[in-house]
């Protein structure tokens, strides 16, 4: 079975999930609760606005002045690239444990624009990308090259992807938008 076809079996295995269930894998579990706390508090957003919050993060990663700035937002653009899984019906965690490393990884802004390629393709019903099978398939590539770049970012400055990827994904779950749309105040995980 290839990368892409464990993703969707083992998203298709908690696609359905009514809360409070949660999935036994613990990288699982923790897409489906960010993907209740999109739901709650932007409904259904579609793949290209997400990789535009994904540019972003990695836009404010480019102009953080200190670590804890950078790891915030390699965190965020993680949680942003697991919401972009759940709208292409793709486990994250998948991507995150088996990624292989290339000679050299891509980097992160060439990585985004690739996934911005898709995503406008997409929208447009342009160059096979009507076909959603096809645009699963390139998100599924694009989203792992994305992860090698952020995982090869996290290694080069001494940081932990998976402890990164989970602080900020607990961060995030205690926002409540609808509530405060300016972020001050936090709440319960919806």
């Amino acid at each position: 079975m290839t990368a892409f076809e464990t993703s969707c079996s083992r998203f298709a295995e908690y696609a359905s999930m009514d809360a409070p269930e949660l999935p036994p894998h613990q990288l699982s579990a923790l897409q489906v609760r960010l993907a209740r706390w999109q739901t709650a508090n932007f409904g259904t957003v579609e793949s290209g606005d997400i990789v535009l919050g994904m540019t972003e993060e990695w836009g404010e990663y480019l102009e953080s002045e200190t670590d804890a700035a950078r790891a915030d937002g390699l965190g965020d653009l993680l949680v942003y690239t697991t919401q972009l899984c759940t709208s292409q019906r793709l486990d994250f965690g998948t991507l995150l444990e088996t990624f292989t490393y290339s000679e050299k990884a891509v980097d992160i802004s060439v990585s985004l624009g690739r996934l911005a390629h898709i995503a406008l393709k997409n929208r447009q019903g342009i160059r096979g990308y009507a076909d959603q099978v096809r645009t699963r398939v390139a998100f599924f590539e694009g989203i792992a090259t994305m992860v090698e770049a952020v995982v090869d970012v996290c290694d080069r400055m001494g940081y932990d992807v998976f402890d990164i990827y989970r602080s900020t994904a607990e961060f995030v779950l205690k926002r409540e938008w609808k509530k405060d749309p300016t972020g001050h105040s936090f709440g319960g995980t919806p």
